[in-house]
């Protein structure tokens, strides 16, 4: 049942998306140079639809290496306490040696 919920979300998620596309197909001029506006040092003419992508990715990016810098007290605390654990247990004994 979860997967069948999980599944039916996705191609929901994935028919929103190529909808937003079909209706974006409209070709943007993406600068990043605000000194000059009318004749920037870089600019690219792409689709409107790449151009929202990308910068969902970059944020998607962002967030995830925020997150991961900001766990890892919780990394460092998770790792110490396995080697704590790992020193605090006994060897265990070796069974007798059978001498024929």
């Amino acid at each position: 049942m979860k997967r069948l919920v999980s599944r039916s979300v996705a191609l929901m998620c994935m028919i929103a998306l190529v909808a937003f596309a079909l209706a974006n197909r409209q070709w943007v001029n993406v600068s990043f140079d605000p000194v000059t506006p009318d004749n920037p040092w870089f600019a690219v003419s792409i689709p409107l639809w790449l151009a929202m992508f990308v910068a969902i990715l970059i944020g998607l990016i962002a967030g995830w290496t925020a997150a991961w810098f900001s766990h890892g007290k919780v990394r460092r605390a998770v790792r110490e306490a396995r080697a704590e654990l790992r020193s605090a247990q006994a060897p265990s004994p070796s069974p007798p040696a059978v001498i024929p």
